[in-house]
């Protein structure tokens, strides 16, 4: 599993973070896997980056699903960025841009 962005940032020191989150019938939600890539210079124009989830397996049932979280940080998991620079960071997300989760699925056969 990985989610690609395409990303721009000002910051020497910028993360992005995901969390693939598992949502059941309930309503409750827990993580399932998450990862984090740093980025150790400004982009200034937009550019891919993968951030690696790490494969796993779990059942999805009738009603249940899943969710994608993306920030700069999971603190306390990671650690924040040292600079503390106010600074706006960009996901794009188009035909050019293709920002996406790539999840491999596997159908029981009945």
């Amino acid at each position: 599993m990985q989610l690609d962005l395409w990303i721009k940032t000002p910051s020497s020191e910028a993360h992005f973070t995901a969390k693939l989150t598992f949502n059941d019938i309930n309503g409750k939600n827990r993580i399932i896997q998450d990862g984090i890539l740093k980025v150790n210079e400004p982009i200034n124009n937009f550019e891919k980056i993968t951030i690696d989830l790490i494969a796993t397996v779990i059942e999805i049932k009738k009603d249940e699903s899943l969710a994608l979280e993306v920030s700069w940080s999971n603190f306390p998991k990671y650690s924040l960025p040292l600079k503390n620079d106010s600074l706006r960071q960009s996901i794009a997300l188009g035909r050019s841009t293709p920002s996406c989760i790539i999840l491999p699925f596997y159908t029981k056969e009945p």
